[in-house]
């Protein structure tokens, strides 16, 4: 048995899915992770810049992501907005939180012993929770107001203000003076988001004593965006706290053996759209082709930042560094990027593939991980509602994806023109799919995961017959009312 090494309060894995038969490659690698997810209830708020709006009437625009590296909080376009059918979540409450999910969705959390973050699903906090917190503040500022300090001083202190949209475009330090002038306890929806977005963070503990249980579904429906960072901002019951996106974070954090940047598809068009731009002004003005540019040389390196500044709007360290990698660096030493798709039809999967190709990745370095998520089994219990959830959802979310993967192992597929590298597929069933198992010294490991290889880097991909009939049921019961899998 492969050894490991034991970490009392996390969760780590002696299996792993490899990439190009190695675990943790340094560089050059893309994989992309599909499938579905889900985790809030109708009702529950995301902020959009503006203020907080339900996420089932969401029709576009940005979502509040948050960096638990940073503790700062952006505006981003989603890279997904996903719906789909439930029967039921987990309401959470005590005197102080008061919240609903699904049973897969990610939590983030503070040890309260340690001190330090860590993650959990609901399920596992209804099974067992300990002393942890909820992240319930963070840091964000607008572009700023056409106030002063002491108008806005004024404003606060008149409990007839009307906060209205253009209020939330405050800056970070404008929010500051609102808080200073107030209570946190003040009630108003504004003046929460204020203290939330100034890291005055609100007790939100979840005792042993913190009662869980189970609740139907309003509208046998749940909703999550997939932003880059994993995490995003929501309101739920008059309550501002972190929360992640759910499904395939498990399967990112704990299973798979690389470590990259996970990045939105709008983010791989930026790059894309912008290097053409980029290698005829450095050729202009430095004589060189980017794809000979020498990063070990510092005028080089402040060449490609000054530029990436003028080109991209990007100031920011760490963009800077993937860019930099993604854009100028040879094949064998970019930047692993990692995506977070749907995928639900092959022609984003080439658009995409084909993007990271235009980059310089090659394709035998391209990866693909289905994560076949448990929410799957909830559209099989469609039918017997008595609200049956309209099945062009069904179709466009697991569905979709199903008949894409059905089409990679298809010996005819033209899927090797732009992907050569790993295909697994790895379910993702909660309390079923994977084994925890428990040290004598208290902590937890991933003993055992289920997941098989479909195709190795440089092969052709498994037919029907080599998957065998057992994990051929079981990807028909985990995606229903296809035939794909027959």
């Amino acid at each position: 048995m492969k050894k490991f090494t034991e970490f009392t309060n996390e969760l780590i894995s002696e299996k792993l899915i490899t990439f190009g038969g190695r675990a943790y490659p340094k560089f050059g690698q893309v994989v992309i992770l599909a499938g579905g997810a889900g985790c809030y209830p109708a009702g529950t708020e995301y902020f959009d810049g503006s203020g907080w709006k339900a996420i089932d009437l969401y029709d576009g625009g940005d979502v509040l992501q948050y960096n638990p590296s940073t503790n700062q909080s952006t505006l981003v376009q989603p890279d997904q907005f996903v719906k789909l059918p439930v029967d039921q979540f987990y309401r959470i409450k005590n005197r102080r939180v008061d919240f609903t999910t699904s049973e897969s969705h990610k939590h983030l959390l503070i040890n309260q012993k340690t001190g330090k973050q860590e993650t959990s699903t609901t399920l596992d906090l209804y099974n067992k929770h300990s002393d942890v917190s909820l992240v319930t503040s963070f840091e964000y500022g607008g572009v700023g107001i056409d106030l002063t300090d002491d108008q806005i001083r004024l404003k606060v202190a008149d409990q007839e203000t009307v906060f209205g949209s253009d209020w939330y475009n405050c800056t970070n330090d404008q929010l500051k003076v609102v808080c200073d002038e107030t209570l946190s306890e003040d009630g108003r929806k504004f003046i929460q988001f204020a203290f939330a977005a100034t890291n005055h963070s609100s007790d939100a503990y979840l005792y042993k004593t913190t009662e869980i249980e189970k609740v139907d579904s309003v509208d046998g429906l749940m909703y999550c965006f997939s932003v880059p960072t994993g995490f995003f901002v929501v309101r739920q019951n008059g309550k501002v706290f972190v929360s992640g996106n759910s499904g395939k974070g498990f399967v990112l954090e704990k299973l798979l053996g690389i470590e990259g940047t996970v990045l939105d598809v709008d983010a791989l068009k930026k790059l894309v759209m912008g290097s053409k731009e980029m290698s005829k002004r450095i050729k202009d003005e430095t004589g060189q082709d980017i794809k000979n540019f020498d990063l070990k040389k510092s005028e080089n390196v402040s060449k490609l930042h000054e530029l990436l500044s003028d080109v991209y709007g990007i100031t920011k360290a760490n963009e800077r560094r993937i860019f930099t990698g993604a854009l100028a660096a040879p094949a064998d030493r970019k930047p692993n990027i990692i995506f977070d798709v749907t995928l639900k039809d092959m022609g984003k999967l080439e658009k995409l593939t084909r993007n990271a190709l235009e980059l310089g990745y090659q394709k035998e370095n391209i990866h693909l991980v289905w994560v076949i998520n448990d929410v799957a089994i909830a559209m099989e219990q469609n039918a017997g509602r008595d609200r049956v959830v309209p099945e062009e959802i069904l179709l466009a979310t697991h569905e979709g994806a199903s008949l894409t993967m059905r089409k990679l192992v298809d010996t005819d597929s033209k899927i090797s023109k732009y992907l050569d590298g790993d295909i697994w597929f790895s379910f993702n069933k909660v309390g079923v799919d994977t084994e925890l198992s428990k040290s004598k010294q208290g902590g937890s490991y991933i003993s055992d995961a289920n997941y098989i290889q479909i195709k190795k880097k440089g092969q052709k991909p498994m037919n029907l017959l080599d998957i065998g009939d057992r994990l051929l049921l079981k990807i028909q019961f985990y995606t229903p009312q296809t035939k794909a899998w027959n």
